[in-house]
């Protein structure tokens, strides 16, 4: 019992440190001041096919995260927004929209090249 609980502990660790890892490469809409608004993204710039949007996030712009060959996106219950076209031309197998989704533009996924 005590292996499975420490793998656990450790499976938690390894998600969480992945997702904050991924943090850089979202570009966030800015404050007046400047500062990141860390609840809108605007554009993805990493390499990783298989993002976490951060649990802060509660609206992902349009085409944000466009044309980057991903494969899976785990979107938190935090999104209320999505864009227009924001996974459109990916490689997506795995996505789940979840229910606090009250927003979905037009071409969310147009042109996937898909293996669905």
């Amino acid at each position: 019992m005590n292996i499975k609980i420490n793998f656990l502990t450790c499976s938690l660790f390894l998600i969480s440190s992945y997702a904050n890892a991924q943090e850089h490469f979202f570009i966030y809409a800015k404050h007046s001041d400047n500062s990141d608004d860390k609840t809108t993204i605007v554009n993805y710039i990493g390499e990783e096919t298989d993002v976490v949007i951060p649990k802060s996030v509660t609206t992902i712009e349009h085409g944000a995260f466009a044309g980057h060959h991903l494969i899976s996106v785990t979107i938190p219950e935090s999104v209320t927004f999505i864009g227009e076209m924001a996974f459109s031309y990916n490689n997506l197998t795995d996505v789940t929209i979840p229910n606090s989704v009250i927003y979905i533009g037009q071409g969310l996924l147009e042109t996937i090249t898909s293996k669905m």
